[in-house]
């Protein structure tokens, strides 16, 4: 359901990186297994999530406030 929620957005709440990005963007990357398992399907079914997680995990500003 996520992944079709971000079929047409590109953050979780409104137009702009929110708390929501940060938060779910980090427990998602603590599950590594899950980051793998996302990654490796190449599945519709995740595809948006995917972008998603990539696309903040290139925002310079993003990064230096999660790591």
């Amino acid at each position: 359901k996520l992944s079709e929620y971000l079929i047409f957005r590109t953050f979780l709440v409104g137009y702009e990186l929110t708390l929501a990005d940060i938060v779910f963007w980090k427990s998602i990357k603590l599950d590594v297994g899950f980051v793998k398992a996302i990654f490796k399907k190449n599945d519709d079914k995740v595809c948006h999530v995917c972008r998603w997680f990539n696309y903040l995990s290139s925002l310079p500003e993003f990064v230096f406030v999660v790591e």
